[in-house]
């Protein structure tokens, strides 16, 4: 309850975030009774949607709200998966998984955009068989737009010599297609 540094080593602790945590390990600064804080480690129990035995790292004000996390503000790269990120954030999938290696979910946990190891991009599914697969239930689910007037198209090129081999078009009035 009195740490002697910055760097506190505790088990059930009932400051951050309840007292369903294995133990953790908690950075403090600031003065009074409710220090600003950086708290890591492992949840015992189910919190919010996090099952036990999850991993967390939690930044928080005053000990009365939680804040941004911020990682390398003055430079470098953040890696997951990697040792050597090669971009401000990196994330590199085990080899032989066909997991995704990155997900974008609802606040519901439901997925709205998965990268596969293949490259494969979905968009509505889990499991893009091509480089862009996209799939929904409504009427539209796929918009260009064009800023001002004149054509609207896409070209289709050769990627070996650059050339286009084809392309497909609207007209400004929307009523000539090519």
């Amino acid at each position: 309850t009195t740490p002697a540094s910055v760097l506190q080593v505790a088990a059930n602790q009932t400051a951050f975030p309840t007292t369903n945590v294995y133990g953790q390990i908690e950075a403090t600064g600031g003065s009074g009774a409710s220090p600003n804080r950086l708290s890591m480690g492992v949840l015992s129990s189910v919190v919010g949607s996090a099952p036990a035995g999850t991993g967390f790292i939690q930044a928080l004000i005053n000990a009365t709200g939680f804040t941004n996390l911020v990682l390398n503000p003055l430079g470098g790269n953040v890696g997951v998966g990697t040792t050597s990120p090669n971009s401000r954030l990196a994330v590199q999938g085990l080899s032989g998984s066909a997991s995704a290696i990155f997900t974008v979910a609802s606040s519901t946990g439901t997925p709205l955009f998965n990268v596969l190891p293949s490259g494969n991009v979905g968009i509505g599914t889990t499991t893009p068989s091509q480089k862009l697969d996209i799939a929904s239930s409504d009427d539209s689910m796929f918009r260009l737009s064009k800023v001002g007037g004149g054509w609207n198209y896409i070209n289709f090129y050769n990627a070996s010599t650059g050339i286009r081999q084809g392309y497909f078009g609207m007209g400004s009035t929307g009523t000539d297609m090519q």
